[in-house]
């Protein structure tokens, strides 16, 4: 008899297996779905994590300037070791370019190169003091 159950289970194997090579590639083809949908949203991410990081230290320069009572600007480095900033806060852009710092008497100026291919624009956290 138990020849007679031997076929069965060979048949039952190459179904579980099939099974299982249909989900995998299904798993595949909807992760490459979301990989390829990511990509198209990605850039808008970089730039938004870039003006976001740019207004913390634009406004980390605010209170240095406050506390400092000058119009200088601070380096990264000043605003690091003055508690201004923290080791969580980024001090460089989602490409690793370090943002460029620029103070006059009246505004604030915190830029990053923006690498958008076909695109020759700055990001800039602006304030006007």
């Amino acid at each position: 008899m138990s020849i007679g159950l031997l076929p069965r289970r060979k048949w039952l194997r190459r179904i579980v297996i099939g099974i299982c090579v249909t989900a995998g590639a299904l798993v595949s083809f909807v992760t490459s779905l979301i990989a390829m949908a990511g990509r198209r949203y990605f850039p808008a991410v970089q730039i938004k994590s870039t003006e976001s990081s740019a207004w913390v230290i634009r406004t980390a320069i605010q209170h240095w300037q406050d506390a400092e009572r000058t119009t200088n600007c601070p380096t990264i480095e000043q605003l690091l070791s003055e508690k201004q900033l923290t080791k969580g806060d980024s001090v460089v852009d989602a490409w690793g370019q370090p943002f460029v710092l620029e103070c006059t008497k009246d505004e604030i100026y915190v830029t990053s190169p923006d690498f958008r291919p076909a695109a020759e624009s700055v990001l800039t956290a602006h304030c006007v003091n």
